[in-house]
């Protein structure tokens, strides 16, 4: 009782000094509805100062009673951020005073996402908008609204980033642990920011692979420590910031492998072939028949992916790409990757056959 006689009479004095140190024409309906709110808001801090002083576990409570948006201010806004301190980030949100800020809407979309069913379903929306209306407004005065005290235990629960919560709102139930910001898959963080990322994807070691399919793994500086991407390596799927080096369970190394014609083989002019090949996490195949001496004859290209490429030798016929016809000999095929990027060879798998074959002039069927 003596509790209540004392905040009442700190409101009385507050409010009676504020009402006499304007003129009665001077002031607004508006002005002194933002004051009294203000007013309410320190009584609310006063009360929980009390509370502790006199070892009083009443949860701290407040109504809103307006609607609250960027560039609101006043008592109201200072009540919000104790609440969101409690809800949202579980930490000091001193530094943002009485003004409604962005930094304050962000927060406020937090909130209202923790609460989607009851503030942001009803209205069809899918995302929190920042601003605190009638819905929000219902939630906060349901979790924290004067009418709703109850004694809560005093204990806490430790959160996985090392703070405590304690027990909040009208059902006494732990505050939500600290939200920290995610990083999204594809991008990097560095393992002294201790972030985590989003979705549940997990971090693997930033790396890249040179042309020849070696590794680099990438570091940064001795004060950030190691680079990580976030992935959702182990999907089966070379995901975005994925590679053969730091997923090799999703991201295969590129590879080239002919099949057909392998070496041993006779071909013969005039006559229909198909060359073979397997490949894995290339993008296009470029054919082309090698002769004894080292020189290459390009036959064509064609998705790696299509596994073949038809062709038919033609006796004397000349080369595209240099001067010099086909005759008969022996030959092997060879196949280089090209990559978008890289350009011809630059994907880092090539193969030809392991052995030379025979093209000849004679007659035989199809292969």
């Amino acid at each position: 009782m003596r509790k209540k006689i004392f905040i009442s009479a700190v409101f009385f004095l507050a409010l009676s000094a504020l009402i006499a140190s304007q003129p009665v024409s001077a002031i607004t309906i508006d002005e002194l509805k933002a004051q009294i709110a203000a007013l309410q808001a320190q009584i609310a801090q006063l009360t929980q100062q009390l509370s502790q002083i006199q070892g009083d576990t009443t949860a701290w409570c407040y109504t809103f009673n307006v609607n609250l948006g960027i560039g609101s201010g006043g008592g109201e806004v200072n009540a919000l951020h104790s609440i969101l301190s409690k809800e949202v980030i579980a930490g000091d949100f001193g530094w943002a005073g009485d003004n409604f800020d962005e930094d304050t809407a962000s927060y406020v979309v937090a909130l209202q996402e923790k609460y989607a069913s009851e503030i942001l379903k009803p209205y069809g929306l899918a995302h929190g908008t920042g601003y605190v209306g009638k819905s929000t407004r219902a939630k906060l005065n349901k979790l924290y609204g004067c009418g709703n005290n109850k004694v809560c235990a005093m204990d806490a629960k430790q959160c996985s980033d090392g703070s405590y919560v304690s027990r909040t709102g009208p059902n006494c139930e732990f505050a939500q642990c600290p939200i920290t910001a995610c990083v999204k898959e594809g991008e990097t963080y560095s393992s002294s920011n201790k972030l985590v990322c989003c979705n549940s994807f997990a971090g693997v070691l930033d790396a890249s692979v040179r042309e020849d399919s070696q590794c680099i793994f990438k570091s940064g500086s001795a004060y950030q420590g190691s680079i990580y991407v976030c992935t959702n390596c182990g999907n089966g799927v070379c995901g975005n910031g994925e590679n053969q080096c730091n997923c090799p369970q999703d991201c295969k190394k590129k590879s080239m492998t002919v099949i057909y014609p392998n070496g041993g083989e006779t071909l013969y002019f005039g006559n229909t072939y198909t060359i073979k090949w397997t490949s894995w996490g290339v993008e296009k195949a470029v054919v082309y028949l090698w002769f004894s001496d080292g020189g290459t004859c390009l036959l064509g290209s064609v998705p790696a992916s299509q596994g073949s490429y038809t062709f038919k030798p033609e006796e004397n016929k000349g080369c595209p790409n240099l001067a010099k016809g086909l005759t008969s000999g022996q030959y092997k095929a060879y196949i280089v990757t090209e990559d978008a990027d890289l350009g011809v060879g630059g994907a880092g798998a090539q193969d030809s056959s392991d052995n030379y074959f025979s093209i000849t002039a004679s007659t035989a069927t199809t292969q």
